[in-house]
């Protein structure tokens, strides 16, 4: 079932959830939770004392969800300063352990639960592992 549901074209989700414009936090759980994934929290802060907040986040997975907008238009997510500042927080959160994962916002529903799945998936599947 989950495969079809992210077969859903843009257009399509837009019928399914016509609020994702105008609440897309609300809706993309909502779509989580449809897709049978826990419920993301939006704007989860994860290195106090500093304001770096992940877009959508599964605390006890490690598993943030970026929405990268603005590619295209120079948006924050293409410009230098804002770009450096982008990885620092991302190196910070590797650091720590959390898995990130991106999407567009065009592809917040086609992609994203597909992806936060897979990562969920693959890290329950992964073995224990050993040190040297």
């Amino acid at each position: 079932m989950l495969a079809a549901m992210m077969r859903v074209s843009q257009r399509e989700a837009d019928k399914l959830f016509p609020g994702l414009r105008d609440k897309p936090a609300d809706v993309f759980s909502a779509y989580c939770a449809a897709c049978g994934l826990p419920r993301p929290e939006p704007e989860f802060r994860f290195a106090s004392p500093r304001r770096w907040r992940f877009d959508y986040c599964w605390p006890t997975l490690k598993i943030a969800l970026e929405v990268q907008g603005g590619l295209f238009v120079n948006g924050r997510h293409s410009r230098g300063a804002a770009l450096l500042k982008e990885h620092e927080k991302l190196n910070a959160a590797a650091v720590a352990g959390w898995r990130v994962l991106y999407c567009t916002p065009a592809t917040l529903l086609t992609e994203g639960p597909e992806l936060v799945r897979l990562a969920h998936q693959h890290s329950a599947e992964a073995p224990a592992r050993g040190g040297r």
